[in-house]
Formats: C-alpha cells, sequence, structure tokens
C-alpha cells in the first residue's frame, strides 16, 4: 500500500527533543504514512533514540552535510502522496496533519499552510508562547505570494503539508544554503505554478532558546546565504518570467539591509558588491533608513495589539482557546 503521508525530520544531535517531534506526529498519523528520520551526522544519541521506534520510523544517515542535503535525502526515500517536513526540535498541535490532508485532498490543492506560534518549553509539559500566532487570520493579501517572500514575509517548511508531486517539479533544497534554504525551497515550488490554501486547524509549535537553531547561529554565515537567497531569488524570477523583485521597494529594503549587516560584520569581496549593484540607479540609503524606522514604530503598536511584531502579512493572532485546548490535548499546557 502506498503511504498517504510521508513525514520527514532532518537531525543534527538532538537526543533529547527528536523523541518529542516524533511523539507529536507519530499519534496522529493514518495507518498507512512513514515517518523518516534523517540524521546529520549526529555525535550523540541521536540515532539510537530514532530506532528505539523500530519500524514505525525509518532511519537514514548521512555525514553532515546541512539541513537541506537531510532533507532532499529524506524526500529521496519518501513514497507518500503528500509530505510534511518537521524539524528534530519542533512539534505539531494535535490534528494537524488531518487537517492539512483533508484539506488538500478536497481542494486539489498541493501546499497547505498552516498556523505557527514560537515559544518556550518551561518544563516537559509547560508551553509559553513568547508571541502570538502566525498566519492566524490567513494568508497574505492583496499580492501574491511571490511578491509577499521577497519583500516581508518568510515561511517555515513544518508550518506546511505538501503534494509530493510540487517537490518533485522543483530541485528539491539547496545544499549549499544553511539558512534561507526553505525560502528558495518554497519559491522554486511557487514559480511551478503551486496552489496554495490555508488551513486553519494546523498548528505548528516552534521552540526557541535551542542553541541548535541554524536561525540561531553564525551572524556572517546567516548574513551571507540570506544575501544569496535573495541575489538567487531575482535570477529566479527572471528565468520564470515573472516581474522584476528590483521593482519592489520591500525586496530593495532586504537586498540593502542584507548589504548593510555583511559591511557590519566586515564582509568584502564579491557577495557585497553584487548587493551594491542591484541597488545601483535605486534609491537613497536614507529612504531605506526612513523605511525601517516606520516599520520598527509600527511594530511596536503591533505587539500591544496582536502579541507580535512581524509584518502585518503574517497576520498574527492571539492564541485562541481550541489552540489552546490542542495544545493540551498534545500534552501539554500552555503559560500565559
Amino acid at each position: 500500500m502506498t503511504p498517504l503521508i510521508t513525514v520527514i525530520i532532518p537531525n543534527y544531535n538532538r537526543e533529547a527533543l527528536l523523541p518529542v517531534a516524533i511523539n507529536s506526529v507519530i499519534k496522529q498519523l493514518p495507518e498507512d504514512s512513514e515517518i523518516i528520520v534523517v540524521d546529520d551526522g549526529s555525535t550523540d544519541g541521536s540515532v539510537a533514540a530514532a530506532r528505539a521506534y523500530g519500524r514505525q520510523v525509518t532511519v537514514v544517515c548521512q555525514a553532515n552535510q546541512g539541513p537541506g542535503a537531510a532533507r532532499n535525502l529524506g524526500l529521496s526515500r519518501a513514497t507518500g502522496e503528500f509530505v510534511q517536513f518537521l524539524d528534530s526540535d519542533d512539534l505539531l498541535a494535535e490534528g494537524s496533519i488531518g487537517a492539512a490532508c483533508s484539506l488538500l485532498q478536497q481542494s486539489g490543492a498541493d501546499i497547505a499552510i498552516g498556523c505557527w506560534v514560537k515559544g518556550r518549553f518551561l518544563s516537559k509539559t509547560e508551553f509559553h508562547p513568547a508571541n502570538g500566532v502566525y498566519q492566524a487570520h490567513g494568508l497574505p493579501i492583496g499580492q501574491d505570494l511571490v511578491y509577499w517572500l521577497l519583500t516581508h514575509w518568510s515561511v517555515v517548511p513544518h508550518q506546511m503539508l505538501i503534494r509530493r508531486s510540487i517537490i518533485e517539479r522543483t530541485s528539491g533544497f539547496p545544499v549549499d544554503l544553511r539558512l534561507a534554504e526553505d525560502q528558495e525551497f518554497f519559491l522554486r515550488c511557487l514559480l511551478e505554478g503551486a496552489r496554495v490554501v490555508w488551513c486553519p486547524d494546523f498548528l505548528m509549535l516552534y521552540r526557541e532558546g535551542n542553541s541548535g537553531k541554524l536561525s540561531e547561529g553564525d551572524t556572517v554565515r546567516k548574513g551571507g546565504d540570506w544575501a544569496r537567497f535573495l541575489i538567487r531569488a531575482r535570477t529566479l524570477c527572471l528565468e520564470s518570467g515573472r516581474t522584476d523583485p528590483l521593482q519592489w521597494l520591500g525586496y530593495r529594503l532586504r537586498v540593502w539591509q542584507a548589504c548593510e549587516d555583511l559591511r557590519r560584520a566586515g564582509v568584502t569581496g564579491e557577495l557585497v558588491d553584487t548587493l551594491s549593484k542591484l541597488l545601483h540607479g535605486h534609491d537613497t540609503p536614507l529612504l531605506y533608513k526612513l523605511v525601517r524606522h516606520y516599520w520598527s514604530i509600527r511594530g511596536g503598536f503591533q505587539q500591544r495589539l496582536t502579541g507580535g511584531r512581524a509584518h502585518p502579512c503574517f497576520r498574527i493572532g492571539k492564541l485562541t482557546a481550541q489552540q489552546r485546548e490542542r495544545i493540551r490535548k498534545s500534552g501539554y499546557s500552555v503559560k500565559a
């Protein structure tokens, strides 16, 4: 029987957290599903922790190559109609996968994007939200998702269930990036014509305060990867016959900010030069500074209203009573 859903969990040195991630999905998956843990060269007991699940979990190992390569290896073994990515330190609230799967089956869409919330686990059973719920009120509106992704928005792959057939039309995740590899993957899906729907009953809990997160790592590496993504994203859009992102102020602001960040970190050379050339003949640095200041002030007001400073396209809302109950059913209390 062909599995309906494949869950792919890349892992690196998270022996204690990996079982939490696995447990969050194993009890909500249909019987005709598979879980693949891709260990990315761990030096702790992660592999043994995953293999302890027996036939319920397929474990594949590789030398440390980063999240993109790990997810690609998982994809090469996946046989499910739909694919759910999950980082090994995060978890999905009860009923999330089933809700997204039903929505994709009913709508015929390629990607179901759900809600997610950052927070800390103060104990094994207590979750403390750090802000409001992202995409609580739906997807960004007013422009298409390519525009939002390259100007003010971002995604995490574990907030979505994806039809495997659309993934197969892309080249998967870039392996040379350890940050923004997920943004490029999602962009490639969009440029291949992926139909995206919002799933309000999907909720992912994103663990903050974990030193192993790549998003909390080396500033220079993060800045360089983000800059390379912005440059490549423009090329991909042009090759697809889409609007040149340089026409969008939000994109130019991101390019300018990436250039400034690298310069402050002491980075020089071809990458910084390429960013500078992209902006040549466009706005003045003063405009970028004013826009950034405006969004900072607006973010402060928004923090008080919604619990989050992110751009309005994230459509942040407060954790609802229903979402709190689903977290409780997943085995966690929610600290106010």
